[in-house]
């Protein structure tokens, strides 16, 4: 809501992943113009998550069906209920890929493969028009230890592409969250890899049960 980019990087099971899906699917139920891209390292991770973000506008419909609520949050339960979320990768059909551009999808889940190969390719082929980098608002990187290396430097080109397509299509290109449990320099990896500054979110405040450390001397 800030506008700045964010690195989060808590343990495992700290809910990073609700961190950055609650703002995000608020953002796109207010703006329904509004389009991000959520980068998981493999595809069936973004299968997984597929179910897990569809569940936020199937419960937002009920509730908003309900009859309970009224006024400006009933607004924006239907806001959050209209949002669109589909998985784009090399096994999406083309059926399905035209589906994408006919209901403009808003959010959209797909890997760094596809988003070199197929998505901002997409332009010149329009299969992705103007109004979608214009208001490409998130990108959001799973994982992103894995952009390290080699590849590391592709997907920090890839970034940069993205970026000037967007501000070429009159926007102003999109902010960054990034996800990951075992990133000793978040801030620096993150800048290095999006041009962005980062807030970095460090401190877990997940609850977590109490734990017992015991040293056991076996007998001889």
């Amino acid at each position: 809501r800030g506008k700045r980019s964010v690195v989060i990087a808590t343990p495992t099971a700290s809910g990073k992943s609700l961190a950055y899906a609650v703002p995000l699917l608020q953002r796109l139920g207010e703006k329904r113009s509004s389009r991000a891209i959520v980068l998981f390292p493999l595809k069936a991770l973004a299968n997984d998550q597929l179910a897990k973000f569809r569940k936020f506008p199937e419960a937002a419909e009920r509730l908003a069906e309900s009859g309970a609520y009224e006024g400006s949050t009933l607004k924006k339960l239907r806001g959050m209920a209209g949002i669109t979320v589909r998985t784009l990768d090399g096994d999406t059909k083309e059926s399905d890929r035209a589906v994408i551009k006919s209901e403009k999808t808003q959010l959209l889940l797909t890997n760094p493969d596809s988003l070199h190969h197929y998505l901002l390719p997409g332009y010149q082929s329009k299969k992705f028009t103007k109004t979608f980098w214009q208001h490409l608002e998130l990108v959001v990187v799973d994982e992103a230890h894995t952009c390290r290396g080699v590849f590391g430097s592709h997907v920090a080109n890839v970034f940069r592409r993205v970026i000037r397509l967007c501000r070429a299509c009159d926007g102003l290109g999109p902010e960054f969250i990034c996800t990951s449990a075992t990133i000793d320099n978040p801030a620096q990896l993150v800048k290095q890899l999006t041009t962005r500054d980062p807030v970095a979110v460090t401190r877990n405040g997940a609850p977590s049960g109490e734990k017992a450390m015991i040293l056991w001397q076996p007998p001889e």
